[in-house]
């Protein structure tokens, strides 16, 4: 076919150019929005990784938590670091940074969820529900720290009324009641965390 001078080639060519190029556009497409899923599939799995790590460091501060609360209320645990010459004050101080950490970890997960949400890894539905059981988590969080302080005055107070002499082998009924009720929120605190682990895998 020749048109003002200008060989265009048949109609067959054309057809011929027209695949070709249709097939390279199509693989660049492909390749392009291959590249591009197999990065939100990793992204995504980054997502779900970050958030369960976050949940295991919980379990554990959780538990290490409940040990020093132990060590430092029942008598039995108690003479021992006594033995021992282990001061309170170090263990105060330990529970006052797992308080502190804990609330860095949550924090940090409700973050990873918003994130998560803007990137359209989760829909707002999944947000919604996960950011509910961070939720929880965090409010079991105050209500264990507010018990073990509650528990913490009521043993002091008992301590203060002690005579120098006299050996605290058992607890009393108000200390054993508020060491009981400390001791239930710590096996909250773990069902809680287990419910937000198990809304993080649904979710992700």
């Amino acid at each position: 076919m020749i048109l003002t001078g200008i060989e265009w080639g048949s109609v067959a060519d054309w057809v011929g150019v027209f695949c070709t190029t249709s097939a390279v556009v199509l693989a660049l497409w492909q390749s392009f929005f291959g590249i591009q899923r197999d990065q939100r599939i990793t992204e995504k799995r980054k997502y779900s990784k970050n958030l369960v790590t976050s949940i295991i460091s919980l379990k554990s501060m959780v538990n290490d938590l409940e040990e020093l609360f132990i060590t430092e209320f029942h008598p039995e645990a108690r003479r021992s670091w006594e033995l021992d010459g282990s001061d309170v004050d170090t263990i105060t101080k330990s529970s006052s940074e797992l308080k502190s950490d804990i609330f860095i970890i949550i924090k940090e997960m409700d973050r990873n969820l918003k994130l998560a949400n803007i990137d359209n890894f989760i829909n707002n539905l999944q947000q919604e529900n996960s950011l509910n059981e961070v939720k929880k988590t965090r409010e079991n969080m105050i209500d264990l720290f507010k018990s073990i302080q509650n528990t913490e005055g009521v043993f002091a107070i008992t301590e203060s009324g002690r005579k120098s002499y006299e050996t605290h082998d058992m607890l009393d009924d108000t200390e054993q009641r508020y060491y009981d009720g400390t001791i239930s929120v710590f096996d909250k605190s773990r069902k809680d965390l287990k419910k937000l682990e198990k809304a993080i895998i649904n979710t992700f």
